[in-house]
């Protein structure tokens, strides 16, 4: 499981139809090449909107599976915690690298990677939340997200009371 952000995630880029295919299909090409092969896309419908095009459709016309290898999933949606788990089960199972993206790959990938983590290994959410923080921060990547939203994401399936953490306005 790898965390990440979306092609192009500056906040130039955060306006309707901002992220041109081109950046998309360099993307998608890097993904390929480090064999990532499944995606699991924690962007809301603003964010989808920076794409200039449907985004499934894009990935579908660049040789993706997106029935299969794609997942789209807010995690302020009723069943993320276990919509997400069932594609990260799916991409362990066949052996297959995944990437979890949200918009700047930071609060929301944070998230999913410590449940990840929770779950794999059987880690404390501390420990798992602060691992991928750690890890984060030795990458020179700030992997925000605090242990009221790690729990109340594992405890009721979804961040949905939690305002959502609007990541394209971070720096």
């Amino acid at each position: 499981v790898y965390l990440g952000a979306r092609p192009v995630f500056e906040k130039t880029a955060n306006k309707p139809g901002a992220t041109r295919g081109e950046k998309i299909e360099h993307w998608t090409r890097f993904m390929r090449t480090v064999g990532i092969c499944r995606i699991v896309s924690l962007l809301e419908e603003e964010e989808l909107a920076y794409y200039d095009g449907d985004m499934k459709e894009i990935l579908a016309g660049l040789g993706w599976d997106v029935e299969h290898r794609h997942l789209q999933c807010s995690l302020y949606t009723e069943n993320a915690v276990n919509t997400i788990r069932e594609a990260l089960g799916r991409a362990k199972l066949h052996e297959e690298k995944v990437v979890v993206r949200c918009n700047w790959g930071k609060a929301r990938a944070t998230l999913v990677g410590a449940l990840w983590l929770h779950d794999q290994y059987n880690a404390t959410t501390n420990v798992a939340l602060k691992t991928v923080q750690t890890f984060g921060a030795s990458e020179g990547r700030e992997r925000p997200g605090t242990m009221a939203q790690l729990r109340k994401f594992i405890d009721d399936d979804t961040l949905a009371e939690i305002e959502p953490d609007k990541e394209k306005d971070s720096k």
